[in-house]
């Protein structure tokens, strides 16, 4: 059974902070690397990723480029630039609080930093307890300061995190495979293995809903869609709360939502099928396609292939606050040309950093290959139109505000703290660079393109849409995340 939920936004900003990540995914990630590297006192560069221990036999792993130091009893780690350390430490305290506190002060003695935000997070996979703090720093400071706090047993198992945003942006990847690779000895992930899954009957259906309406309520969602895929088949559909705060216009399964980042999926969709028609293929270089195309770096120009621009490995960094102010004026070809001034802040194939700009530019790119005489929007306009929405029959599905017929409006939040709708044109800042988000869609539409990526290609029908190989090809792991 797939579940695809659509909301009414609070906030229209992309932006996503690297410790929301950590908060939302404590789980355990599968160690890479042949044994366990157990550092002294000379510290250790990673040539690739290796699975590590610490003094008790807790075991984790680090990214590739990652520096390891240790004392007796702590584990220091830094990302490759030395902006940002990740420190590992055990002890007794009888709380956590003074658990986080003693670990503080073990590398800090004068530590007395206010805790901005203190989390107390679901106890999964074999922890008793798990406790997430971010600290008050000032702005000259440039500085982000993090603990996360798991007990099993009477340890504590402390992770200290000391480094500027920047780093912490950009190598959140290597953060987040520390966090969630870490476990202690006797403590194991649930595995569904041979697990069978039940069926949804009208028992647990009444209660599904009735929970995902609780939760819209306690969470301050103002409307959302729901879609249920069963057997290939969508087996129910429903719309809760309203479109626009203040008014009785309610949610139901025809609504239309800005389905954001969803819409990178269907953008590398219409690519696998231009590769499938031979316009190009996955390891044609971009220049080869569209020779304007440069970054601020030549060398890694030179490198990028049609694959890179949609798997965050380029070194390229997110670069999203920059797209709100000319928004009004953007073209395609205005943000292709801005690319030339941004510079990777990582090497290349080196970790994750989500793109926009460089997905964007590969949706304009492929596009550009049916027709190369069309301007670069109207051109992947036409290609998503002809090889996915067309085929796939989401009559739906758009990019253009004025087709809207049913839509659910951005909300934004106040200085306050409470939420108001905004206009439509709000969400206008997308359309420049459409291929990474700017796709509006609901649940009957979204449930056919479900289906077909459940059926290997082929739709409800049994119509086959694209090759099984390039549908796969575009979940194959390029970078860890």
């Amino acid at each position: 059974m797939i579940i695809s939920i659509f909301y009414t936004t609070k906030d229209t900003s992309m932006v996503m902070t690297t410790f929301h990540i950590i908060i939302a995914s404590i789980i355990a990630l599968l160690s890479a690397g042949a044994g366990y590297v157990y550092i002294q006192t000379r510290p250790i560069s990673a040539d690739q990723q290796i699975a590590m221990h610490t003094p008790s036999g807790a075991t984790f792993s680090i990214e590739k480029g990652w520096i390891a130091n240790s004392t007796e009893d702590m584990i220091i780690l830094q990302e490759p630039g030395k902006e940002l350390s990740f420190t590992l430490i055990e002890n007794n305290q009888d709380s956590a609080d003074n658990a986080v506190l003693t670990a503080w002060q073990r590398i800090q003695p004068d530590f007395a930093r206010t805790i901005q935000h203190r989390m107390v997070a679901p106890a999964t996979d074999g922890w008793d307890e798990m406790i997430q703090y971010v600290y008050t720093t000032s702005t000259s400071e440039n500085k982000f300061l993090m603990a996360l706090a798991r007990r099993a047993g009477t340890t504590w198992y402390i992770s200290l995190i000391d480094g500027t945003p920047g780093a912490v942006g950009k190598r959140g990847a290597g953060i987040n495979l520390i966090a969630t690779s870490f476990k202690v000895q006797g403590v194991e992930k649930e595995s569904f293995t041979g697990k069978v899954a039940h069926k949804l009957d009208d028992v647990k259906l009444t209660e599904l809903m009735e929970f995902i309406e609780s939760a819209r309520v306690f969470c301050d969602i103002p409307g959302a869609a729901i879609g249920i895929v069963q057997d290939g088949k969508l087996i129910h559909s429903q719309g809760f709360g309203v479109t626009e705060l203040g008014t009785d216009n309610l949610v139901t399964s025809e609504t239309q939502f800005m389905i954001g980042s969803t819409t990178k999926s269907l953008t590398t969709l219409m690519m696998a099928k231009l590769v499938d028609e031979g316009k190009f293929s996955w390891d044609t270089p971009v220049t080869k396609i569209l020779p304007i195309f440069e970054l601020g770096d030549q060398q890694i120009t030179n490198k990028v292939l049609m694959k890179h621009t949609v798997s965050a490995n380029t070194g390229m960094p997110r670069h999203d606050i920059e797209l709100f102010f000319n928004h009004h004026i953007a073209t395609p070809a205005l943000r292709i040309t801005e690319m030339k001034n941004i510079k990777p802040t990582t090497g290349f194939g080196e970790t994750f950093q989500y793109s926009n700009s460089m997905v964007m530019a590969g949706g304009y790119i492929a596009g550009h290959t049916i027709d190369h005489n069309l301007e670069l929007g109207t051109a992947y306009d036409q290609a998503m139109q002809s090889r996915v929405l067309n085929p796939l029959q989401m009559t739906s599905t758009t990019f253009d505000f004025d087709q809207l017929q049913h839509p659910a409006m951005p909300h934004g939040q106040t200085l306050l703290g409470g939420y108001v709708a905004m206009p439509l044109s709000s969400e206008q800042w997308i359309t420049s660079i459409r291929p990474a988000g700017g796709l509006w869609s609901n649940v009957h539409d979204m449930a056919k393109y479900l289906i077909m990526e459940l059926n290997h290609g082929f739709n409800a029908d049994g119509q086959q849409i694209i090759s099984e190989k390039n549908l796969l090809e575009r979940r194959k792991p390029q970078i860890m995340i």
